[in-house]
């Protein structure tokens, strides 16, 4: 030991000396962690300043770009919107033209002088009671006539721009306010019309070709609603309500068609079908 320490540890009391050298440890440490502290405090700064750096430039570069996403998405929910708008627009007015009745006859078929028709009988399948359709037995659509006497079945002439198919379900949907398929075409039935005189037809000559309907859409809202009104009517009250000698003539062909198709299909395991009906060749 050194002999300078030595002469101090016998000089001194035993707790005094250790207290000196605890005194001297601790100043030595709070020397050593101040110079580690001055040299070490600029490398963390200089850390800190990096990290500070590198999260500006992800700000910077993240939010514009989630902005220019969001205004996108903003734009093309916008383009989305304004294209679903013009479209229900466009539905709306091909439903309303569909919903408004022809009227004139500047586009009126005529053929040897004879004005021509095209009408349909519409029916649905009656059901029985625990809700299964019954086909033997059916229910016609009839409309009231607007001279007010009986009833009949929607006919209408049938124009230069349409098959006879389509004049038939226009005068349906005009008319009786329903849509269907055309599952049978009756023939043609000739008939006069004092009202329907004209310089092409000056006798009032008609030519009707009908159909068979099978209704698959019954609506609320239809052209001439306001003079209008339907009854459905087995066959039987239709024959006694029907107005018109040639409608009960197209009636007696709906009767013997629909017999016809139940009397083929009971021979079959399948219920009754109707097929579409193939163009009318004229």
């Amino acid at each position: 030991m050194n002999p300078l320490a030595r002469s101090i540890e016998e000089l001194l009391p035993v707790g005094v000396s250790n207290s000196l050298w605890c005194y001297v440890l601790l100043r030595t440490a709070l020397v050593a962690s101040s110079v580690c502290v001055a040299f070490l405090l600029p490398f963390f700064g200089l850390v800190m300043a990096l990290i500070g750096s590198l999260f500006s430039i992800l700000v910077s570069i993240i939010v514009p770009a989630l902005c220019f996403l969001k205004i996108k998405g903003h734009k093309a929910t916008r383009t989305q919107l304004k294209e679903r708008t013009e479209k229900a627009s466009r539905q709306e007015v091909e439903d309303m033209s569909e919903l408004v009745a022809r009227t004139g006859r500047h586009l009126q078929r005529y053929k040897d002088g004879c004005r021509l028709v095209a009408g349909c009988i519409p029916f649905k399948i009656s059901k029985n009671s625990d809700g299964t359709l019954d086909n033997d037995v059916v229910e016609l659509l009839m409309i009231n006539s607007t001279s007010g006497r009986g009833l009949l079945f929607p006919k209408g002439g049938w124009e230069n721009d349409e098959t006879v198919e389509e004049a038939a379900k226009r005068e349906a949907l005009e008319e009786a306010g329903v849509r269907g398929n055309l599952v049978h075409f009756l023939g043609d039935y000739i008939f006069k019309s004092k009202t329907l005189q004209d310089i092409f037809c000056p006798d009032g000559l008609c030519k009707a070709a009908m159909f068979a309907l099978l209704v698959t859409e019954e609506l609320e809202s239809w052209p001439e609603q306001n003079t209008r009104q339907r009854s459905w009517l087995t066959v039987p009250k239709a024959k006694e309500c029907c107005q018109y000698p040639w409608m009960q003539e197209s009636l007696e062909g709906f009767s013997k068609w629909h017999a016809d198709q139940i009397l083929c299909n009971s021979k079959e395991e399948n219920p009754l079908i109707f097929p579409d009906s193939t163009p009318v060749q004229n």
